[in-house]
This record gives C-alpha cells, sequence and structure tokens, in this order.
C-alpha cells in the first residue's frame, strides 16, 4: 500500500504542475490533484471490501 500512495503522489504532483502550466484554476489543479488518490482509495476499497 505505501508504493500505491507513492505512486498517487507523484501523479498528483504531475497533475498539478501541469494543470498550472496550462493555465488552469486553482480548483481545476485540486481536482486533478485529488483524482490520482481517489482512484488509489477506490481501488484499495475495492480490493480490501471483497
Amino acid at each position: 500500500m505505501v508504493s500505491e500512495k507513492v505512486s498517487a503522489f507523484i501523479e498528483a504532483h504531475v497533475a498539478v504542475i501541469t494543470a498550472f502550466s496550462n493555465g488552469s484554476s486553482l480548483e481545476e489543479a485540486a481536482a486533478r490533484a485529488y483524482a490520482p488518490y481517489r482512484r488509489c482509495v477506490q481501488a484499495n476499497s475495492r480490493r480490501l471490501g471483497s
């Protein structure tokens, strides 16, 4: 699970940098940053909930 968190953090960081470099708003950058975390949490929930 730790490697998944590190991977999600890296994806979120890249998403924020990309969003700001493309001129996106703070809200859009935040939404893009949270997306990798949401995917990771949902995958863990599905895996552990079964």
